[in-house]
């Protein structure tokens, strides 16, 4: 994982309240034409899952 997926994932961790709209805007950025390119979506969907998996957000 790149430095802004760790950070964002760390920020998560500390915020679970806004957990839910950051995983909606990288999730409505990862189905944008040429946003995901540019956004890494995809890998903190994927640390946005195991996150909630491993109850560190409820």
């Amino acid at each position: 994982m790149d430095f802004s997926t760790e950070a964002t994932l760390a920020f998560l961790t500390r915020h679970q309240e806004w957990s839910f709209w950051l995983a909606l805007v990288f999730a409505a950025a990862e189905t944008t034409a040429f946003l995901s390119l540019a956004v890494p979506s995809t890998a903190i969907l994927v640390g946005v899952g195991a996150l909630v998996a491993t109850g560190a957000i409820p």
